[in-house]
């Protein structure tokens, strides 16, 4: 099953050992020794999630600086050991606290170098598939793109109330998405001056020509991929599920791009349409999944 360890770096006016072996739901309180400067002692204990969110607040209470503390997820088993009510399955990801998930969130709102690159690779893999006709590589392209990461921190904002959280990954989701759309646009358009054939001809006639239209079945995966994304977010599988959530996204926006290139407009303007209503009934079902959660108890503090 998951455990938590929280490693604390602690001086002598810090001292957090009382603090920690009083606390409910922290156990295996350990003091591993000063570092060789003598400066500060790391202490490590194991928590359990349900109590994360008011033990960190305490810690900081005590003066410890929030960079000077850390929250690890392990693996744990206790062969021959008695089960114990407590216990939750591997898969089932325990429970999650809500200071460490708005944490987790927090990371995926900063653009950088590596997503956009990544982004702009979904893209080129994407519109190929598109103008081939070739699901594979649609799906391909699907595999490789992040934009499960800020769609999620996006609903963890929504979720907690944290209105800078989930503008700033909204922002970068957009980005992201608009990167992977003019990469289709510019290869589309590279490719059509070269003559290459498939780029010569209306993608309405595709076998991915029903991709601009808003349907039943868009509406539907959206928001299955929107509560799939969130639990595989909280549980640290977010790459075996991200395809879940690119297939309402990366299509679209390479879509739009190689239409675009082939004058296509009424099918951009679907696209276009597509991608919305799909970005928005992932953002809006995946905040309700989290603030489910939350009702229920899984994400309630003590």
């Amino acid at each position: 099953m998951l455990a938590l360890r929280v490693y604390v770096a602690t001086t002598a006016q810090q001292e957090v050992g009382p603090l920690l072996a009083a606390h409910a739901g922290v156990s295996h309180v350990i003091r591993v020794g000063p570092s060789p400067d003598g400066g500060v002692t790391l202490m490590t204990a194991d928590v359990d999630s349900r109590v994360v969110d008011t033990l960190l607040p305490d810690l900081l209470a005590h003066g410890v600086p929030g960079d000077d503390i850390e929250i690890v997820h392990r693996e744990t088993s206790h062969p021959m050991a008695p089960g114990r009510p407590r216990d939750t399955p591997a898969w089932s990801g325990g429970g999650f606290a809500w200071s460490e998930l708005t944490m987790t969130s927090r990371q995926y709102t900063h653009l950088v170098p590596q997503y956009l690159v990544t982004m702009v690779c979904a893209g080129v893999i994407a519109v190929f598939g598109i103008l081939t006709s070739n699901s594979i590589l649609v799906v391909g392209a699907m595999a490789i793109s992040p934009d499960l990461l800020p769609m999620c921190a996006a609903c963890v904002g929504l979720a907690a109330r944290r209105g800078r959280l989930f503008w700033r990954a909204l922002a970068v989701l957009v980005l992201g998405l608009t990167a992977t759309c003019l990469t289709a646009f510019v290869v589309t358009s590279l490719l059509r001056r070269a003559g290459y054939g498939p780029a010569s001809t209306s993608l309405a006639g595709s076998v991915l020509g029903v991709l601009p239209e808003v349907n039943v079945a868009t509406v539907t995966v959206a928001a299955v991929a929107g509560v799939a994304g969130v639990l595989a977010f909280e549980t640290r599988s977010s790459s075996a599920v991200g395809v879940a959530i690119s297939v309402t996204t990366i299509p679209a926006a390479a879509y739009i791009g190689a239409a675009v290139a082939l004058d296509d407009r009424s099918g951009a303007r679907g696209a276009l349409g597509v991608l919305a209503a799909n970005v928005v009934m992932v953002i809006v079902c995946g905040t309700l999944t989290v603030l489910a959660q939350r009702v229920t108890g899984r994400g309630r503090r003590g």
